[in-house]
């Protein structure tokens, strides 16, 4: 009788997706569109549906698969619960890479009045990913015993998140692609362009590594915990003011009433302290004690998380010292700061931790460097473009600079992915 054959990790397959996608048409298309711009010499220079479609494709197939695969392997053993609805386990892998695909194709190939239809039926499709997912981990935790904790709460709130920007996504991008007038359209992307970015960034992806990262990472790196009373506090925090930021940027701009403009702003502010309570006693500032490697890519990550809000919080002061009452190239910036910097810094980090690797190819160190090359040289270069041109002649190098950090990454963990099945990740057990 022969030996059962070792069933795959799930997030393997989950990674392996979000691998292809990213070289393809999320990072690498990405690269081609910021060269377009520098050519232009304006970052208006490229079209507006294939940045959006580069988006959705960075968002959806890019973070959004690796938190799906993550979740989906390590909750339930957390939760000390069997996976409720295993047998559809690959069904919001598979939706969702139909859904980018085909919303790739639909938004950026000239394929006529078809076009605003299957861009729909991909986003029909993301959403239905998404609602899926959701529910799988919400059964599984109610069929659990383990009461409702703090880094809980970033989770569900970050699950809400996702399926709600998956809605607000479909819905924008159907009404760009009808949008009867090049006025509407504007006012369109002038209107909600900006909070359903909030929704995908802060809402998403910030807090359910806030999540993650308050349950995990004591364990897996050695440092002090976040307790309850500051991860509750925290929560509150980040959940008000990502409320604040996405509505009332809405209400500023239909009404024009710049008494918004204060409520917005502190909705920023709540971010960032509701950042701070969470992450400050886990003394980022000193090495752990543990997994060295995986520990300097989430210690810069969360140095990047920290630009992007002081960033944001001095949004205003740029726009009085740059006379610009409204600047294209820092609101980006702060973007780029916080999805590549912090946010895809991340996943580098977090997939070192719960994939083998080989010693023999297990070096990240060009990754690292590389990748904060290119952040560093997108972010900084950005800025510049609002006080000179010549920003824009040079700053298709910082993209191809992140593509090749992404690029030798994924080579070192493509091995541990589809190589020889190896021993499931084993989740630390923690005080809390």
């Amino acid at each position: 009788m022969s030996a059962p054959t070792a069933e795959r990790p799930l997030h393997h397959q989950y990674f392996a997706a979000a691998i292809a996608t990213v070289m393809t048409v999320g990072a690498a298309w990405g690269v081609w569109l910021l060269f377009q711009v520098g050519l232009a010499g304006r970052f208006t220079g490229v079209s507006l549906q294939d940045v959006n479609a580069h988006g959705q494709a960075q968002i959806d197939g890019w973070v959004g698969l690796f938190i799906m695969g993550f979740a989906l392997q390590m909750f339930p053993p957390v939760w000390r619960a069997r996976l409720v609805g295993r047998r559809w386990r690959l069904v919001p892998l598979g939706a969702m890479l139909a859904g980018v695909v085909i919303r790739s194709v639909a938004m950026s190939v000239p394929v006529g009045a078809a076009g605003p239809g299957l861009a729909l039926l991909g986003s029909g499709l993301q959403l239905g990913a998404t609602a899926l997912f959701t529910g799988m981990l919400i059964a599984t935790f109610r069929r659990s015993l383990e009461r409702l904790q703090p880094w809980m709460g970033f989770v569900f709130l970050a699950m809400a998140c996702f399926v709600a920007q998956a809605l607000f996504d479909g819905w924008h991008t159907w009404r760009t692609q009808v949008a009867p007038s090049r006025e509407a359209l504007l006012a369109q992307v002038a209107t909600f362009q900006a909070p359903l970015r909030d929704l995908q960034i802060h809402g998403l992806a910030l807090c359910m590594i806030l999540g993650v990262s308050q349950r995990f990472f004591p364990a897996f790196l050695g440092i002090p915990e976040t307790s309850a009373r500051r991860g509750w506090l925290g929560l509150w925090a980040i959940g008000v003011g990502l409320l604040l930021e996405s509505t009332l940027f809405v209400a500023l701009r239909l009404t024009g009433d710049h008494r918004f403009a204060a409520g917005l702003y502190l909705g920023w502010i709540l971010l960032a302290a509701g950042s701070v309570v969470v992450v400050w006693p886990w003394r980022l500032w000193r090495s752990p004690s543990r997994n060295e490697r995986s520990a300097t890519f989430i210690r810069v990550a969360y140095a990047w998380l920290a630009v992007s809000l002081l960033m944001l919080l001095f949004l205003p002061g740029y726009q009085v010292l740059s006379g610009l009452p409204f600047s294209h190239a820092y609101y980006g910036a702060i973007r780029h700061a916080v999805t590549v910097g912090f946010v895809s810094q991340m996943i580098v980090g977090v997939s070192s931790l719960v994939v083998p690797l080989t010693p023999r190819t297990a070096t990240l160190r060009p990754t690292l460097v590389l990748l904060n090359m290119g952040c560093f040289l997108r972010v900084s270069l950005q800025v510049a473009s609002d006080w000179t041109p010549d920003a824009f002649r040079v700053i298709g190098v910082s993209g191809i600079l992140e593509l090749s950090a992404l690029l030798l990454w994924a080579a070192v963990l493509w091995r541990g992915l589809l190589g020889r099945v190896p021993r499931p990740v084993e989740v630390p057990a923690t005080g809390g």
